[in-house]
């Protein structure tokens, strides 16, 4: 199935993009952007979700710690989130369209039962 691509040079190069220029913006490391947004993630989700770090030098790990200082502002992490979202694909997308497109373009023609359809 693969990767679905949201560009002309697929999701990943722009979500490294979008990491870069944050990072270049804030004057942090791309890894410490990357350890921030996922520290927001968990956050801001109803699910239970924790970063994992994998250093394999003290400097990576001196990196990895340093993101805990990091906040990204509400711009940023929205930046992240449209970047790498992913397409949901059917039915969300058609559901997520609205009745008009469920009903064949013509809600006003479709008419609902009146009583129980049982």
């Amino acid at each position: 199935m693969g990767i679905p691509c949201s560009g002309p040079r697929g999701p990943l190069p722009a979500v490294v993009d979008t990491v870069l220029a944050i990072a270049e913006a804030t004057g942090v490391t791309p890894a410490q952007v990357a350890v921030a947004w996922v520290r927001e993630r968990a956050a801001r989700s109803v699910a239970t979700l924790v970063p994992i770090i994998g250093p394999r030098s003290l400097s990576q790990l001196d990196s990895y710690l340093g993101a805990l200082d990091v906040r990204l502002t509400d711009e940023q992490y929205t930046r992240l989130a449209e970047v790498s979202a992913v397409p949901l694909g059917v039915p969300h997308e058609g559901i997520a369209a609205g009745p008009e497109r469920l009903q064949g373009g013509a809600a006003d023609r479709v008419t609902a039962p009146v009583g129980p359809v049982a």
